[in-house]
């Protein structure tokens, strides 16, 4: 009897325990995380194809090239990008957080930002799909190198706006 639960135990944590679909590597950040770690979760109200597709869209409305698209691992967006001032038509420091120096003002605004934008899409059941949305960036000084890379968190604006634009596409 001990055998049989320890046995269905270990099943049960190997299901749940899901392998990610993304392992970022950003300078200035200690080691390398899965984007489900940094994701933000949101539901759609649609099957997980017609999500997957709303999506990819949302990515194009927002000028956002993708060099990730694969359907069956429900996975789109960009693995990294190089930006700077601007992203997606947003300011850095409206998306970003990558602290503040008191002279120059928002560190976002006048670094050189690699970023990562990825959403990651599982069927929840035949009519509903479950969104989770990872942005991440570094930033490194115009004059520094990546040794100096600050870790950027999001301040969730633009995955709410993906999210919304999906969302429109979806009614």
């Amino acid at each position: 009897m001990r055998r049989l639960l320890f046995a269905l135990c270990c099943a049960a944590t190997s299901l749940a325990a899901q392998p990610s679909r993304a392992i970022i590597g950003l300078s200035g950040w200690p080691n390398k995380f899965p984007i489900e770690d940094v994701a933000v979760p949101f539901t759609l109200d649609a099957p997980l194809a017609k999500s997957y597709g709303a999506v990819k869209a949302a990515f194009a409305e927002l000028k956002v090239p993708i060099d990730m698209d694969d359907p069956a691992g429900g996975l789109v967006g960009v693995q990294l990008t190089k930006a700077q001032n601007t992203f997606a038509g947003y300011r850095m420091s409206r998306i970003f957080d990558c602290g503040e120096k008191s002279t120059m003002g928002p560190n976002a605004d006048s670094y050189r930002l690699t970023i990562v934008f990825l959403a990651v899409l599982d069927s929840l059941d035949a009519s509903h799909t479950k969104l989770r949305v990872g942005f991440v960036a570094s930033a490194v000084p115009n004059s520094g190198s990546r040794t100096e890379a600050l870790q950027c968190g999001s301040t969730g604006v633009i995955e709410a706006k993906l999210v919304e634009l999906a969302s429109a596409r979806l009614k």
